[in-house]
């Protein structure tokens, strides 16, 4: 279910805050790619209203989203 405008732009300023209060930390080398997608990425697609985990039960070959090596590969 698409995301309201209002609640789309507060959880993005959520996740601004979220980065801007330890910045450092998420700039550094120590930083994994993995946690990222955990902190940032997964919870950006959820503001927009994507079903990234499959809760609404679509068929386990169309998530709007799922993971290639590592990696997340976004569906049209």
């Amino acid at each position: 279910m698409p995301a309201s405008l209002e609640t789309f732009s507060q959880s993005l300023t959520n996740l601004i805050k979220k980065f801007e209060t330890d910045k450092a930390h998420y700039l550094s080398k120590d930083y994994l790619e993995g946690q990222a997608k955990i902190d940032f990425i997964t919870p950006f697609f959820r503001a927009l209203g994507w079903d990234v985990e499959s809760e609404v039960g679509l068929p386990c070959r169309r998530p709007e989203a799922i993971v290639r090596r590592g990696a997340t590969a976004i569906l049209d």
